[in-house]
């Protein structure tokens, strides 16, 4: 049994555990490993995923999983290369109407503890 086949069978095991008196969730389980053993031969085959499956592995919960997925193909496609980009931006202020939820950057108005917007000759300067 290979690294990618104990992973799948990890993927599914304390889940399948759980639910072994549940034929649908049984079969939900199976059907699982089945697609991530599929996805996991057209990685090595070089073959392009479908939209399908694409999907199935956005909605798994299983990250660890996914990721070994998706390490597989960056190692295919980039080798021992890693690449990464300078972020330029400039944030001339974090002044911000929107509330996201996962932002810990924005501030309502620049009395805020933090609130700024940057003068037109600092943002030259940077």
């Amino acid at each position: 049994m290979g690294r990618g086949s104990q992973l799948t069978a990890r993927f599914c095991s304390d889940r399948f555990a759980l639910y072994d008196n549940s034929s649908i969730l049984r079969d939900l389980y199976l059907n699982m490993i089945n697609l991530f053993q599929n996805i996991r031969a057209k990685i090595k085959a070089g073959t392009r995923i479908s939209d399908d499956e694409a999907l199935a592995l956005f909605e798994c919960d299983d990250l660890l999983a996914v990721g070994e997925l998706a390490a597989r193909v960056n190692l295919r496609v980039n080798g021992n290369n890693v690449y990464f980009n300078v972020n330029r931006h400039i944030n001339y202020t974090n002044i911000c109407v929107n509330r996201c939820t996962f932002c810990a950057f924005s501030r309502e108005n620049e009395k805020d503890d933090g609130g700024y917007t940057l003068a037109l000759n600092d943002i030259l300067e940077r």
